[in-house]
């Protein structure tokens, strides 16, 4: 449960798959084909890790400052050892009939479909929400693209690689 878990540490060695360079900040990070959202704590290291790097990261379990959002709990790094550098990671091709899938959370995914809006993220303006017309099906994606820079795109096909998560929903 959330509370089990709450304060213990961790140590995972996996490859990181993506991050944001602000002052607190997060990464994904693969180990064994299986996906964790850890939270930078020390700014200092977050420009180091990028991704395909293989790490060790460790940590403590601690509750997340806005837990409406998502799950309560936020795995805090303290240390982040970079070890080498990985093969990329294969993204899975998906269709959109394919995101309720509870195996595809966190893993890696590949999904095509034309762009047919975008907006600036409510919650995190850094962020630009991406809405792709999958074969009649739509699929939200957010994309640290600024909004200008992807704005004239509207109406052309696309190919979107992230993570399947669970925030705000489910999307890319």
């Amino acid at each position: 449960s959330r509370n089990d878990a709450n304060g213990r540490t961790f140590s995972i060695r996996g490859t990181a798959y993506a991050g944001a360079i602000t002052q607190r900040s997060g990464f994904f990070v693969f180990q064994n084909g299986e996906g964790a959202y850890l939270y930078d704590i020390r700014p200092e290291y977050i420009p180091a890790i990028k991704p395909n790097d293989i790490i060790i990261a460790t940590g403590v379990i601690e509750p997340r400052s806005k837990p409406s959002l998502s799950e309560g709990l936020n795995a805090n790094c303290t240390n982040v050892t970079i070890l080498g550098k990985a093969a990329p990671i294969h993204h899975i091709p998906i269709s959109a009939d394919d995101i309720e899938q509870s195996c595809l959370l966190y893993k890696p995914i590949r999904i095509t479909g034309t762009l047919i809006d975008i907006r600036t993220d409510e919650i995190d303006p850094r962020h630009t929400l991406l809405v792709i017309d999958c074969s009649n099906r739509t699929v939200n994606a957010a994309s640290k693209i600024p909004y200008n820079d992807i704005r004239t795109q509207i109406g052309a096909q696309v190919e979107i690689k992230g993570v399947l998560s669970r925030h705000h929903s489910r999307r890319i």
